[in-house]
Formats: structure tokens, C-alpha cells, sequence
């Protein structure tokens, strides 16, 4: 069929009179709501704004700078910690290196001065050993001798003696108070003494020596006028040339030894020197029964007062008992076996007073 034929036009009437009978009733409709007032409202709901991906992000980035920004001032804060720790202990190593390099400066000080007080000393002992009986002496005097001595430190108290004159040998052994320089000055006066007293002033008398000794310690020391008053020496002289050896003592024994036994034989309480007993003081002499082959032997009391690892001392009775276990040798003999004898007693305790002995056959 043509399309501007009186068919087609009849045939597009019907759909065209539908369209216009529906807008029709869409006016009407209209109209009528407009009368009654009837109205219809659209409502658009629009999305939160923290639930927009805009927003959402911006707080992301903020709370992702503001945990990067906490960081960052943590870790400054560390670093300026870390940093003043650093510079603290830099600062106290420099201290301690210095309060090193100090104690250093003044080990060496002390170290150098150690040594020149310890030359001192030896010096000392040089002069101290020029006083004492040259090397082989006793041996020329006597038959037999030998000679143990022991200084506690480099200069010692001890000192022994020995002399001749007018046909009389003398011997003596000598414990000054003190030990080390102190008792080191006390027996260089002893032994001088002794040598101006017998050699100088001709005084033969053992008692009266020890009388004249005592005296000059007293003035020398300036004893009883504000000295002090406590110092002083104990001392054992023996004298040979005459029927029998004279022995006099001031708190020192004589001991005599035949092999057999040995006597003990004491001397006086009063030691030389001190203020006790004033100015003037006597010595009693006592004459030794002796015959051939006995051994006479001087001693100091640091071999009895010597302690051993066990706390225990020696003793004198212990001293006696090996005595007479060598007393049958030789005088020389007689005292390496009582030194062998002091040192196993002593073991690894350490030596408490200086040590002489001197034992000899006339």
C-alpha cells in the first residue's frame, strides 16, 4: 500500500487518535491535581561527606602525613637523644683518659720515687755493711765460725762485732729496736761504740763495756731529757783469751753446746738504752765451762719469734733442740743446718724480724 494513499491514511488514524486521547488524559489528569491541590515533591538524597571517595581520600592522605610527621619527630628526637649520649660519653671517655694519663704521670712519680728511696737504702746498706766484720774475719779469729744474717728489709737492726786486743778476741751480737733504717742507725751507733770503747779506750771487762755502751746510748739519744726514751739494743758479748770465755749480756743469752747438750746461760734484764734504770746501770759477767770442741753461739731473738704458715713460733726450746742436733758439725755446718731449720719452720709467711746468729768453736 502507498504511503499517501487514502488507505495508509486511514490505517495511522487510529494510532494518532491514541496518542493525542493519552495526552489528553495526562492534561486532565494534571488539571485536576492542580484543583484538589495535590502535588507530588522529588527528593534527591545526596551521599554523606565522609562517605564521598574525595573526602575520603583528603583524610587518608592527612592521617597518613600526620603518622609520617610523628615519625619523622620520633626519630629526630632519638637521633638528638642518641646524640647528646654520644657527646656525654665522648666526653667522659676524654675524662677518663685523661684521669689515666694523670694516675700515669703519677705512677711514674711514685715509681721514680720508690727507686731513689730504694737506691737510698742499698747505699744505706753499703755503709751498714762497711761497719760489720770483714768477710773471713771471724774465720782468722777462730778455730771455727760461721754467720747467719738475715736483715728483715735491705738495712737491718741486727748488727754482730767483732774485735781484738791485748791478747783478748771479742765477738757480739746486737738487736737494736727497730728494723730497716731506723735500727739500721741504732747499730752503726752500737758498733762504733764498740770500737771506741775496746779498741779506742782499751775497756776489757765485758760487763764494763756493756756499761760504757749504755751510757753513750743514753747521751746520744738524749734519754731522760724529752729523747725517745724506749729505744735502745739488746746484746750478747763474749770474751776469749783468758782461762775460759767471759760471756755479759743484756737481755741476750749465750748459748753453749758440747755436742751433747746445750746450756742456756742468761744475761741481764736491762737492755742498753732506755730511760728505766737511769744513767748508770751494771752488767754481771759470767765465765763458760767449756772444753774441746764445744760451740758458743750468739743469737737474735727474730729466729725465735719467728712464726711459722700455722701461726706457731719457733721458740727457744725448739732452737735449743736443733742446736744440739748440729752442734756436733762444724760451726759452719752447725748454722746452714739452722737456717735450713728457720726456713722450713718459716715456710711462705712472710720473715717478721731481722735475723743474726753466730756460732764458734774458739
Amino acid at each position: 500500500m502507498a504511503a499517501g494513499s487514502p488507505a495508509a491514511a486511514v490505517a495511522a488514524a487510529p494510532a494518532w487518535a491514541a496518542a493525542a486521547s493519552a495526552a489528553a488524559v495526562l492534561v486532565s489528569a494534571a488539571a485536576r491535581r492542580a484543583r484538589t491541590g495535590e502535588a507530588r515533591l522529588a527528593l534527591i538524597v545526596e551521599p554523606a561527606l565522609h562517605e564521598r571517595r574525595s573526602v575520603q581520600a583528603l583524610l587518608l592522605g592527612v592521617l597518613g602525613f600526620a603518622g609520617y610527621a610523628a615519625h619523622r619527630l620520633r626519630t629526630w628526637r632519638l637521633q638528638q637523644r642518641q646524640r647528646e649520649l654520644e657527646r656525654q660519653v665522648a666526653q667522659r671517655t676524654e675524662e677518663l683518659r685523661q684521669a689515666n694519663l694523670d694516675l700515669g704521670e703519677r705512677k711514674r712519680e711514685v715509681e721514680e720515687k720508690n727507686e731513689n728511696i730504694t737506691a737510698a737504702i742499698r747505699y744505706a746498706w753499703r755503709i751498714q755493711r762497711a761497719t760489720l766484720p770483714a768477710e773471713g774475719e771471724l774465720e782468722r779469729r777462730f778455730a771455727e765460725a760461721g754467720v747467719l744474717y738475715l736483715p728483715r728489709d735491705i738495712v737491718s737492726g741486727d748488727f754482730y762485732w767483732c774485735a781484738e786486743k791485748a791478747g783478748f778476741r771479742f765477738l757480739a751480737v746486737a738487736d737494736c729496736t727497730g728494723h730497716g733504717v731506723p735500727g739500721g742507725f741504732l747499730s752503726m751507733l752500737g758498733s762504733t761504740s764498740l770500737d771506741d770503747i775496746v779498741l779506742a779506750q782499751g775497756v776489757l771487762e765485758p760487763g764494763r763495756i756493756l756499761e760504757l755502751l749504755h751510757r753513750r746510748v743514753v747521751h746520744a739519744l738524749r734519754q731522760g731529757q724529752g729523747g725517745e726514751a724506749s729505744d735502745g739494743m739488746e746484746i750478747g758479748l763474749l770474751r776469749f783469751g783468758g782461762p775460759a770465755p767471759v760471756f755479759a749480756g743484756a737481755r741476750m743469752p749465750a748459748f753453749v753446746a758440747d755436742g751433747a747438750s746445750v746450756v742456756r746461760v742468761r744475761g741481764d734484764r736491762g737492755p742498753i738504752g732506755g730511760e728505766r734504770g737511769g744513767l748508770d746501770r751494771t752488767f754481771v759477767e759470767h765465765p763458760l765451762a767449756t772444753g774441746p770442741g764445744t760451740c758458743l753461739v750468739l743469737v737474735s731473738d727474730g729466729f725465735f719469734d719467728q712464726v711459722g704458715e700455722g701461726g706457731r713460733r719457733l721458740g727457744t726450746r725448739r732452737f735449743e733442740e736443733l742446736l744440739a742436733q748440729a752442734a756436733g758439725a762444724t760451726a759452719g755446718t752447725c748454722v746452714a743446718s739452722l737456717h735450713r731449720a728457720f726456713l722450713q719452720h718459716r715456710g711462705a709467711a712472710a720473715q717478721l724480724d731481722d735475723v743474726t746468729l753466730v756460732a764458734v768453736r774458739p
